[in-house]
């Protein structure tokens, strides 16, 4: 007999699932697929969206995590670079740069021409309650179709020192 674990329970829950999530400061519907994806389709907000210096996915996990990686699908080959950032504040007067100085989980430096699955995994384990996904928009439209993020909630005791600090 042969064992295979169920692949859903080797991934864990999806984080993402029944949180916020952003596509350039544009809030976007999601919704869960049977494979335990969240649906967002940035595609659907392309004639809204203006990006000057960066497209970004910006998910808020509600709550401090722990947070191991991320995955994404996308119909378009080849994108990158493609930047993954984790941080426990956000300040959205900053708009699109407001990134940039927080701390890198990992990152996509060259282009794969075939690649629409990407996976990106933390170096270690991070503390955050926000995630995001930038990419140059230089460099054209930031496609993202699904999104999984790999995180667990932090106790409570950690959520309250952190916002009441």
């Amino acid at each position: 007999h042969y064992y295979h674990p169920n692949v859903a329970e080797l991934q864990g829950h999806n984080a993402a699932i029944y949180k916020t999530v952003w596509f350039n400061n544009r809030e976007v519907s999601n919704t869960a697929t049977s494979g335990g994806f969240l649906n967002i389709d940035t595609n659907n907000q392309a004639s809204y969206v203006d990006a000057t210096e960066y497209y970004y996915v910006l998910v808020d996990l509600k709550l401090l995590h722990t947070i191991s990686g991320v995955d994404f699908q996308s119909p378009t080959s080849g994108q990158y670079p493609i930047h993954v950032r984790v941080s426990s504040s956000y300040d959205s007067s900053l708009g699109e740069r407001a990134f940039i100085n927080w701390p890198l989980c990992d990152s996509l430096e060259l282009s794969v021409s075939s690649l629409t699955e990407y996976s990106f995994t933390c170096s270690s384990v991070m503390l955050g309650r926000f995630l995001v996904l930038t990419k140059s928009a230089d460099l054209g439209f930031f496609r993202v179709d699904q999104i999984f993020v790999f995180a667990e909630e932090c106790k409570l005791e950690l959520n309250l020192k952190v916002f009441f600090a």
